[in-house]
């Protein structure tokens, strides 16, 4: 696979970056409502990541 820039690799950085901030947010509030709130926003998240990936192949 050729160098530069795909599609693909910015949509995989985004969603790790999103990840990566709802595992820190757990962390930093574990005995608060805040991380089952992070949580379901992650989830929402990852629905519509799938849904733009899979708009995007068809």
């Amino acid at each position: 696979m050729p160098a530069g820039g795909h599609l693909i690799l910015d949509q995989t950085r985004q969603a790790v970056e999103r990840r990566a901030h709802a595992i820190l947010a757990q962390l930093q509030d574990l005995e608060g409502d805040s991380t089952a709130a992070a949580i379901d926003e992650e989830r929402t998240e990852r629905a519509e990541d799938t849904e733009v990936a899979c708009s995007d192949l068809g």
